[in-house]
Protein backbone atom coordinates (compact mmCIF):
# COMPACT_ATOMS: atom_id res chain seq x y z
CA UNK A 1 0.00 0.00 0.00
CA UNK A 2 1.35 3.59 -1.06
CA UNK A 3 1.94 6.42 1.95
CA UNK A 4 -1.15 8.37 -0.48
CA UNK A 5 -3.50 5.29 -0.14
CA UNK A 6 -2.64 5.36 3.84
CA UNK A 7 -3.32 8.71 4.48
CA UNK A 8 -6.65 8.71 2.75
CA UNK A 9 -7.78 5.76 5.10
CA UNK A 10 -6.82 7.46 7.95
CA UNK A 11 -8.22 10.75 6.74
CA UNK A 12 -11.75 8.76 6.22
CA UNK A 13 -11.10 7.20 9.61
CA UNK A 14 -10.82 10.36 11.44
CA UNK A 15 -13.71 11.78 9.49
CA UNK A 16 -16.23 9.49 10.68
CA UNK A 17 -15.35 9.65 14.31
CA UNK A 18 -15.51 13.44 13.70
CA UNK A 19 -18.90 13.41 12.54
CA UNK A 20 -20.01 10.57 14.79
CA UNK A 21 -18.91 12.97 17.85
CA UNK A 22 -20.58 16.18 16.37
CA UNK A 23 -24.24 14.03 15.83
CA UNK A 24 -23.88 12.48 19.42
CA UNK A 25 -23.20 16.11 20.65
CA UNK A 26 -26.10 17.55 18.73
CA UNK A 27 -28.62 14.63 20.38
CA UNK A 28 -26.88 15.79 23.81
CA UNK A 29 -27.25 19.18 22.81
CA UNK A 30 -31.03 18.80 21.92
CA UNK A 31 -31.69 16.77 25.24
CA UNK A 32 -30.21 18.98 27.56
CA UNK A 33 -31.96 22.12 25.97
CA UNK A 34 -35.07 20.58 26.40
CA UNK A 35 -34.59 19.10 29.50
CA UNK A 36 -33.50 23.30 30.74
CA UNK A 37 -36.45 24.59 29.08
CA UNK A 38 -39.01 22.06 30.53
CA UNK A 39 -37.61 23.76 34.25
CA UNK A 40 -37.52 27.23 33.06
CA UNK A 41 -41.09 27.26 31.48
CA UNK A 42 -43.43 30.03 32.43
CA UNK A 43 -47.13 30.07 31.26
CA UNK A 44 -48.50 32.49 29.14
CA UNK A 45 -50.74 35.23 30.97
CA UNK A 46 -53.68 37.11 28.81
CA UNK A 47 -52.67 40.18 30.29
CA UNK A 48 -49.27 40.21 28.89
CA UNK A 49 -50.51 39.29 25.03
CA UNK A 50 -50.78 42.53 22.75
CA UNK A 51 -50.23 43.32 18.96
CA UNK A 52 -46.40 43.92 19.49
CA UNK A 53 -45.56 40.75 21.23
CA UNK A 54 -47.69 38.35 20.17
CA UNK A 55 -44.38 37.02 17.78
CA UNK A 56 -42.61 36.12 21.02
CA UNK A 57 -45.01 35.54 23.26
CA UNK A 58 -44.99 31.35 23.38
CA UNK A 59 -42.33 29.97 24.47
CA UNK A 60 -43.20 26.96 22.80
CA UNK A 61 -43.15 28.51 19.29
CA UNK A 62 -39.92 30.26 20.18
CA UNK A 63 -38.04 26.84 21.11
CA UNK A 64 -39.46 24.52 18.59
CA UNK A 65 -36.24 23.48 16.62
CA UNK A 66 -35.35 22.02 20.14
CA UNK A 67 -38.63 19.78 19.53
CA UNK A 68 -37.90 19.38 16.16
CA UNK A 69 -34.50 18.22 16.77
CA UNK A 70 -34.94 15.56 19.22
CA UNK A 71 -37.65 14.09 17.13
CA UNK A 72 -35.32 13.71 14.05
CA UNK A 73 -31.91 12.50 16.15
CA UNK A 74 -33.21 10.32 18.47
CA UNK A 75 -35.93 7.31 18.29
CA UNK A 76 -35.90 5.59 22.08
CA UNK A 77 -38.14 5.93 24.93
CA UNK A 78 -36.10 8.66 27.30
CA UNK A 79 -37.05 11.31 24.31
CA UNK A 80 -40.75 10.08 23.94
CA UNK A 81 -41.22 10.09 27.74
CA UNK A 82 -39.70 13.99 27.40
CA UNK A 83 -41.44 14.96 24.96
CA UNK A 84 -44.80 13.74 26.21
CA UNK A 85 -44.19 15.71 29.32
CA UNK A 86 -44.44 19.20 27.09
CA UNK A 87 -48.08 17.93 26.22
CA UNK A 88 -49.56 19.90 29.07
CA UNK A 89 -47.82 22.88 28.00
CA UNK A 90 -48.28 23.07 24.65
CA UNK A 91 -51.71 22.65 25.24
CA UNK A 92 -51.81 25.69 27.74
CA UNK A 93 -50.36 27.61 25.17
CA UNK A 94 -52.84 27.04 22.68
CA UNK A 95 -55.64 27.85 25.21
CA UNK A 96 -54.30 31.13 26.29
CA UNK A 97 -53.99 32.00 22.49
CA UNK A 98 -57.66 30.63 22.05
CA UNK A 99 -58.67 32.73 24.55
CA UNK A 100 -56.71 35.76 23.40
CA UNK A 101 -58.24 35.12 19.47
CA UNK A 102 -62.19 34.91 20.95
CA UNK A 103 -61.47 38.22 22.99
CA UNK A 104 -60.21 39.77 19.56
CA UNK A 105 -63.27 38.47 17.50
CA UNK A 106 -65.94 38.80 19.72
CA UNK A 107 -67.28 41.99 18.32
CA UNK A 108 -67.19 40.73 14.92
CA UNK A 109 -68.35 37.23 15.08
CA UNK A 110 -69.83 36.71 18.68
CA UNK A 111 -71.67 33.69 17.88
CA UNK A 112 -68.87 31.66 16.56
CA UNK A 113 -67.08 30.80 20.17
CA UNK A 114 -70.14 28.68 20.96
CA UNK A 115 -70.63 27.03 17.49
CA UNK A 116 -67.01 26.02 16.99
CA UNK A 117 -65.19 25.10 20.73
CA UNK A 118 -62.11 23.22 19.24
CA UNK A 119 -58.92 26.18 19.21
CA UNK A 120 -57.68 24.48 15.80
CA UNK A 121 -60.84 25.59 13.72
CA UNK A 122 -62.13 28.32 15.41
CA UNK A 123 -58.79 29.42 14.15
CA UNK A 124 -59.04 27.89 10.76
CA UNK A 125 -62.25 29.53 10.45
CA UNK A 126 -61.59 32.91 11.35
CA UNK A 127 -58.36 32.79 8.65
CA UNK A 128 -60.92 31.91 6.16
CA UNK A 129 -63.50 34.42 7.25
CA UNK A 130 -60.52 37.40 6.97
CA UNK A 131 -59.75 36.11 3.70
CA UNK A 132 -63.35 35.65 2.51
CA UNK A 133 -63.80 39.29 2.88
CA UNK A 134 -67.43 39.15 4.29
CA UNK A 135 -67.83 36.57 1.56
CA UNK A 136 -67.15 33.21 2.88
CA UNK A 137 -66.16 30.07 0.76
CA UNK A 138 -68.33 27.29 1.87
CA UNK A 139 -66.76 24.60 0.51
CA UNK A 140 -63.60 25.44 2.27
CA UNK A 141 -65.64 26.15 5.39
CA UNK A 142 -67.18 22.09 4.74
CA UNK A 143 -62.92 20.91 5.04
CA UNK A 144 -62.94 22.50 8.42
CA UNK A 145 -65.65 22.05 10.37
CA UNK A 146 -68.56 19.18 10.22
CA UNK A 147 -72.03 18.67 8.24
CA UNK A 148 -74.06 19.99 11.67
CA UNK A 149 -71.50 22.73 12.14
CA UNK A 150 -71.94 24.40 8.51
CA UNK A 151 -75.42 24.34 8.30
CA UNK A 152 -75.67 26.39 11.77
CA UNK A 153 -72.32 28.49 11.13
CA UNK A 154 -74.28 29.41 7.37
CA UNK A 155 -77.16 30.85 9.72
CA UNK A 156 -74.97 32.64 12.28
CA UNK A 157 -72.70 34.33 9.32
CA UNK A 158 -75.98 36.10 7.71
CA UNK A 159 -77.54 37.12 10.93
CA UNK A 160 -74.85 38.04 13.56
CA UNK A 161 -71.02 38.62 11.22
CA UNK A 162 -70.34 42.20 10.97
CA UNK A 163 -67.82 43.14 8.62
CA UNK A 164 -64.11 42.71 9.15
CA UNK A 165 -63.54 46.10 7.40
CA UNK A 166 -64.06 47.79 11.15
CA UNK A 167 -60.46 45.98 12.70
CA UNK A 168 -57.73 48.53 13.24
CA UNK A 169 -54.33 47.72 11.66
CA UNK A 170 -53.03 46.47 15.00
CA UNK A 171 -56.07 44.19 15.94
CA UNK A 172 -55.58 42.54 12.37
CA UNK A 173 -52.05 42.13 12.68
CA UNK A 174 -52.59 40.48 16.04
CA UNK A 175 -55.17 38.56 14.99
CA UNK A 176 -53.17 36.59 12.15
CA UNK A 177 -50.26 36.61 14.11
CA UNK A 178 -51.73 34.59 16.76
CA UNK A 179 -53.86 32.41 14.37
CA UNK A 180 -50.30 31.34 12.59
CA UNK A 181 -48.95 31.14 16.14
CA UNK A 182 -52.15 28.52 17.36
CA UNK A 183 -51.96 26.72 13.96
CA UNK A 184 -47.88 25.77 14.11
CA UNK A 185 -48.82 24.98 17.95
CA UNK A 186 -51.49 22.44 17.02
CA UNK A 187 -49.47 21.16 13.99
CA UNK A 188 -45.84 20.83 16.62
CA UNK A 189 -48.61 18.98 19.02
CA UNK A 190 -50.06 16.15 16.55
CA UNK A 191 -46.22 15.55 15.42
CA UNK A 192 -45.36 15.40 18.90
CA UNK A 193 -47.79 12.46 19.38
CA UNK A 194 -47.50 10.36 16.31
CA UNK A 195 -43.38 10.20 17.62
CA UNK A 196 -45.01 9.27 21.09
CA UNK A 197 -47.39 6.73 19.78
CA UNK A 198 -44.42 5.28 17.32
CA UNK A 199 -42.09 4.49 20.47
CA UNK A 200 -44.52 4.32 23.44
CA UNK A 201 -44.84 0.43 22.96
CA UNK A 202 -40.89 0.78 24.10
CA UNK A 203 -42.05 2.55 27.19
CA UNK A 204 -45.87 1.41 28.33
CA UNK A 205 -46.20 -2.13 26.81
CA UNK A 206 -48.74 -2.93 29.16
CA UNK A 207 -50.79 -0.14 28.58
CA UNK A 208 -50.26 -0.63 24.83
CA UNK A 209 -51.04 -4.26 25.52
CA UNK A 210 -54.33 -2.90 26.57
CA UNK A 211 -55.86 0.07 24.85
CA UNK A 212 -53.45 0.04 21.54
CA UNK A 213 -50.84 2.34 21.00
CA UNK A 214 -53.06 5.35 19.82
CA UNK A 215 -54.56 5.71 23.06
CA UNK A 216 -51.48 4.79 25.42
CA UNK A 217 -49.74 7.11 23.55
CA UNK A 218 -53.12 10.01 24.21
CA UNK A 219 -53.30 9.29 27.64
CA UNK A 220 -49.49 9.76 28.63
CA UNK A 221 -48.97 12.87 26.48
CA UNK A 222 -52.40 14.50 28.39
CA UNK A 223 -50.58 13.37 32.05
CA UNK A 224 -47.39 14.48 31.09
CA UNK A 225 -45.44 11.29 31.09
CA UNK A 226 -45.98 7.66 32.59
CA UNK A 227 -45.41 8.58 35.83
CA UNK A 228 -48.01 11.04 36.53
CA UNK A 229 -50.07 9.12 34.90
CA UNK A 230 -49.51 6.37 37.13
CA UNK A 231 -50.04 8.70 40.20
CA UNK A 232 -53.63 9.59 38.90
CA UNK A 233 -56.59 8.34 40.08
CA UNK A 234 -58.54 5.69 37.92
CA UNK A 235 -61.88 7.62 38.02
CA UNK A 236 -59.65 10.95 36.44
CA UNK A 237 -58.84 8.49 34.00
CA UNK A 238 -62.16 8.28 31.75
CA UNK A 239 -61.98 12.51 31.75
CA UNK A 240 -59.01 12.49 29.78
CA UNK A 241 -59.65 13.95 26.20
CA UNK A 242 -63.19 14.31 26.84
CA UNK A 243 -64.23 16.91 24.03
CA UNK A 244 -65.77 20.10 25.56
CA UNK A 245 -69.13 20.50 25.43
CA UNK A 246 -72.40 22.95 26.02
CA UNK A 247 -74.45 20.76 28.30
CA UNK A 248 -74.60 17.03 29.54
CA UNK A 249 -77.86 16.61 27.51
CA UNK A 250 -76.21 16.86 24.66
CA UNK A 251 -73.29 14.29 25.26
CA UNK A 252 -75.13 11.42 27.21
CA UNK A 253 -76.53 8.73 24.41
CA UNK A 254 -78.32 5.47 25.40
CA UNK A 255 -75.09 4.31 26.91
CA UNK A 256 -75.29 6.98 29.73
CA UNK A 257 -71.57 7.70 29.54
CA UNK A 258 -70.27 11.51 30.18
CA UNK A 259 -66.68 11.22 30.15
CA UNK A 260 -65.70 10.64 26.53
CA UNK A 261 -62.38 10.54 26.28
CA UNK A 262 -59.47 8.42 24.68
CA UNK A 263 -60.15 5.50 26.76
CA UNK A 264 -63.69 5.49 25.68
CA UNK A 265 -62.83 5.39 22.17
CA UNK A 266 -60.36 3.28 22.37
CA UNK A 267 -61.62 -0.58 20.66
CA UNK A 268 -61.76 -2.33 23.92
CA UNK A 269 -64.79 -0.11 24.65
CA UNK A 270 -66.20 1.33 21.79
CA UNK A 271 -66.66 -2.19 20.44
CA UNK A 272 -68.52 -3.28 23.25
CA UNK A 273 -72.67 -2.98 22.48
CA UNK A 274 -74.19 0.32 23.55
CA UNK A 275 -75.75 -1.58 27.05
CA UNK A 276 -72.40 -2.21 28.19
CA UNK A 277 -69.73 0.40 27.74
CA UNK A 278 -70.27 2.32 30.81
CA UNK A 279 -69.09 -0.90 32.86
CA UNK A 280 -66.83 -1.73 29.93
CA UNK A 281 -65.00 1.78 30.64
CA UNK A 282 -64.67 1.55 34.31
CA UNK A 283 -63.21 -1.75 34.09
CA UNK A 284 -61.05 0.00 31.59
CA UNK A 285 -59.81 2.75 33.63
CA UNK A 286 -58.99 0.60 36.61
CA UNK A 287 -56.53 -1.56 34.52
CA UNK A 288 -55.26 1.60 32.75
CA UNK A 289 -54.71 2.65 36.35
CA UNK A 290 -52.92 -0.26 37.24
CA UNK A 291 -50.66 -0.94 33.58
CA UNK A 292 -49.39 2.54 34.07
CA UNK A 293 -47.88 1.30 37.55
CA UNK A 294 -46.16 -1.93 36.05
CA UNK A 295 -44.65 0.19 33.66
CA UNK A 296 -43.60 2.67 35.67
CA UNK A 297 -41.54 -0.52 37.78
CA UNK A 298 -40.50 -1.50 34.73
CA UNK A 299 -41.51 -4.78 35.88
CA UNK A 300 -43.27 -6.71 32.70
CA UNK A 301 -41.63 -5.56 29.84
CA UNK A 302 -43.53 -7.89 27.55
CA UNK A 303 -46.98 -6.45 28.54
CA UNK A 304 -47.96 -9.81 29.56
CA UNK A 305 -49.93 -8.32 32.26
CA UNK A 306 -51.66 -5.96 29.98
CA UNK A 307 -52.72 -8.91 28.01
CA UNK A 308 -53.91 -11.21 30.61
CA UNK A 309 -55.97 -7.89 31.75
CA UNK A 310 -57.71 -7.62 28.55
CA UNK A 311 -58.70 -10.84 28.36
CA UNK A 312 -60.01 -10.96 31.81
CA UNK A 313 -62.07 -8.11 30.57
CA UNK A 314 -63.77 -9.19 27.99
CA UNK A 315 -64.35 -12.18 29.72
CA UNK A 316 -66.11 -10.35 32.25
CA UNK A 317 -68.02 -8.03 29.25
CA UNK A 318 -69.06 -11.68 27.94
CA UNK A 319 -70.94 -13.38 30.74
CA UNK A 320 -72.61 -9.84 31.42
CA UNK A 321 -74.16 -10.23 27.92
CA UNK A 322 -75.54 -13.78 28.34
CA UNK A 323 -79.07 -14.24 29.25
CA UNK A 324 -79.79 -16.00 32.64
CA UNK A 325 -79.76 -19.18 33.14
CA UNK A 326 -83.09 -20.68 32.79
CA UNK A 327 -84.14 -22.62 36.36
CA UNK A 328 -85.61 -26.93 36.27
CA UNK A 329 -89.46 -26.27 35.38
CA UNK A 330 -90.30 -29.16 38.02
CA UNK A 331 -93.43 -30.42 36.95
CA UNK A 332 -96.60 -30.94 38.70
CA UNK A 333 -97.67 -34.00 40.81
CA UNK A 334 -100.88 -35.99 39.38
CA UNK A 335 -103.85 -35.66 40.47
CA UNK A 336 -105.44 -38.28 42.24
CA UNK A 337 -109.08 -39.12 42.00
CA UNK A 338 -109.42 -40.53 45.67
CA UNK A 339 -111.21 -38.65 48.09
CA UNK A 340 -109.20 -36.71 50.75
CA UNK A 341 -109.21 -38.02 54.24
CA UNK A 342 -111.18 -35.94 56.11
CA UNK A 343 -110.13 -35.25 60.27
CA UNK A 344 -112.98 -36.40 62.72
CA UNK A 345 -112.81 -37.22 66.33
CA UNK A 346 -113.94 -35.73 69.34
CA UNK A 347 -111.78 -32.44 69.67
CA UNK A 348 -112.86 -31.52 65.87
CA UNK A 349 -116.27 -31.96 66.60
CA UNK A 350 -116.22 -29.60 69.39
CA UNK A 351 -113.97 -27.03 66.90
CA UNK A 352 -116.63 -27.03 64.52
CA UNK A 353 -119.57 -26.71 67.53
CA UNK A 354 -117.72 -23.15 68.19
CA UNK A 355 -118.70 -22.17 64.26
CA UNK A 356 -121.76 -23.58 63.29
CA UNK A 357 -125.33 -22.41 62.78
CA UNK A 358 -127.67 -22.51 65.71
CA UNK A 359 -130.62 -24.11 65.18
CA UNK A 360 -132.25 -20.77 64.90
CA UNK A 361 -130.36 -19.57 62.16
CA UNK A 362 -130.84 -22.73 60.43
CA UNK A 363 -134.36 -21.74 60.28
CA UNK A 364 -134.25 -18.78 59.08
CA UNK A 365 -132.79 -19.46 56.15
CA UNK A 366 -136.00 -21.49 54.98
CA UNK A 367 -139.30 -20.57 53.59
CA UNK A 368 -142.21 -22.10 54.17
CA UNK A 369 -144.02 -22.77 50.92
CA UNK A 370 -147.58 -20.59 50.45
CA UNK A 371 -146.99 -18.09 53.47
CA UNK A 372 -145.75 -15.00 53.73
CA UNK A 373 -142.15 -14.65 55.44
CA UNK A 374 -142.20 -12.17 58.69
CA UNK A 375 -139.38 -9.92 59.42
CA UNK A 376 -138.08 -7.06 61.44
CA UNK A 377 -135.69 -4.43 61.26
CA UNK A 378 -132.47 -4.30 62.85
CA UNK A 379 -130.52 -1.45 64.31
CA UNK A 380 -128.89 -0.72 60.79
CA UNK A 381 -132.60 0.03 59.37
CA UNK A 382 -132.35 -3.21 56.95
CA UNK A 383 -135.01 -5.09 56.88
CA UNK A 384 -134.20 -8.88 57.78
CA UNK A 385 -136.17 -12.10 57.14
CA UNK A 386 -137.23 -14.44 59.74
CA UNK A 387 -137.83 -16.92 57.63
CA UNK A 388 -139.29 -20.37 59.53
CA UNK A 389 -137.74 -19.41 63.07
CA UNK A 390 -141.32 -17.72 63.99
CA UNK A 391 -143.13 -20.05 63.25
CA UNK A 392 -141.86 -23.18 63.98
CA UNK A 393 -139.25 -25.20 66.27
CA UNK A 394 -138.03 -28.69 65.86
CA UNK A 395 -138.84 -31.25 68.62
CA UNK A 396 -137.12 -31.24 71.64
CA UNK A 397 -135.20 -28.52 70.37
CA UNK A 398 -133.73 -27.14 74.07
CA UNK A 399 -131.56 -24.40 74.02
CA UNK A 400 -127.70 -25.31 73.53
CA UNK A 401 -125.54 -23.76 76.24
CA UNK A 402 -122.55 -22.85 74.28
CA UNK A 403 -119.60 -21.11 76.63
CA UNK A 404 -116.62 -20.20 74.87
CA UNK A 405 -113.86 -22.90 74.76
CA UNK A 406 -111.49 -21.89 77.76
CA UNK A 407 -108.47 -23.59 78.86
CA UNK A 408 -107.97 -25.87 81.71
CA UNK A 409 -106.01 -23.15 83.75
CA UNK A 410 -108.88 -20.53 83.54
CA UNK A 411 -111.46 -23.14 84.21
CA UNK A 412 -110.20 -24.09 87.88
CA UNK A 413 -109.88 -20.19 88.28
CA UNK A 414 -113.48 -19.27 87.42
CA UNK A 415 -114.28 -22.42 89.50
CA UNK A 416 -112.59 -21.15 92.43
CA UNK A 417 -114.01 -17.27 92.15
CA UNK A 418 -117.83 -19.10 91.78
CA UNK A 419 -116.94 -20.77 94.82
CA UNK A 420 -115.70 -18.02 97.16
CA UNK A 421 -118.80 -15.86 95.84
CA UNK A 422 -120.85 -18.73 97.13
CA UNK A 423 -119.49 -18.45 100.68
CA UNK A 424 -119.25 -14.90 100.94
CA UNK A 425 -122.76 -14.55 100.60
CA UNK A 426 -123.46 -17.71 102.83
CA UNK A 427 -121.57 -16.38 105.28
CA UNK A 428 -122.88 -13.46 105.38
CA UNK A 429 -126.59 -14.33 105.84
CA UNK A 430 -125.89 -16.00 108.88
CA UNK A 431 -124.11 -12.89 110.19
CA UNK A 432 -127.18 -10.82 109.57
CA UNK A 433 -129.44 -13.45 111.13
CA UNK A 434 -127.02 -13.08 114.55
CA UNK A 435 -127.08 -9.80 114.56
CA UNK A 436 -130.52 -9.33 113.96
CA UNK A 437 -130.89 -11.60 117.56
CA UNK A 438 -130.27 -10.55 121.36
CA UNK A 439 -127.37 -11.49 122.91
CA UNK A 440 -126.75 -12.83 125.88
CA UNK A 441 -125.28 -10.56 127.66
CA UNK A 442 -128.30 -8.30 126.93
CA UNK A 443 -130.42 -10.97 128.54
CA UNK A 444 -128.71 -11.36 131.29
CA UNK A 445 -128.48 -7.50 131.99
CA UNK A 446 -132.58 -7.99 131.26
CA UNK A 447 -132.96 -10.31 134.31
CA UNK A 448 -130.89 -8.83 136.74
CA UNK A 449 -133.10 -5.53 136.16
CA UNK A 450 -136.46 -7.61 136.82
CA UNK A 451 -134.84 -9.48 140.27
CA UNK A 452 -134.02 -5.72 141.77
CA UNK A 453 -137.39 -4.65 140.82
CA UNK A 454 -139.16 -7.38 142.49
CA UNK A 455 -136.64 -6.49 145.25
CA UNK A 456 -137.04 -3.32 145.51
CA UNK A 457 -140.82 -4.17 145.57
CA UNK A 458 -141.12 -6.49 148.38
CA UNK A 459 -139.64 -4.42 150.68
CA UNK A 460 -141.67 -1.56 150.07
CA UNK A 461 -144.40 -3.94 150.50
CA UNK A 462 -142.86 -5.21 153.94
CA UNK A 463 -142.49 -1.69 155.29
Amino acid sequence: MSNSELLDDLNDDFGSDVESEVEVDNVCDSFGGLERFLMEYKPILLDEINPENIGNVSQIFEHRELFENLMQETADSSSALLLSKTQPLVQQDIDSLHAFLRGVYEETFPELQSIVTSAETYARVIKILEHSQGVPDTEQLQEVVSREQMLVLSMAIQTGYKNPRSQSSDQSFALARSIEVLLELCNLQQRIKNFVASLISQTAPNLCALVGSETAAALIDTAGGIQTLSETPSCNIASMGKSRFVGHKSAVDQSGVRQKGFVFHCPLVSEQPVAVRKQALKMTCAKVSLCARVDTSKSSQDGSLGSEWRKDILHKLQNIQEPPKLSNVKALPIPEDKPKKKRAGRRFRKYKEQFQLSHARQLQNRMEFGKQESSVVDIFGEEVGMGMASTLRAPNSAPTKRTAKLRATMQRRLAAVNQDTHNFFATGYDQSNVLKAPSDESTNNTKTQDKNTKRRQTQASGT
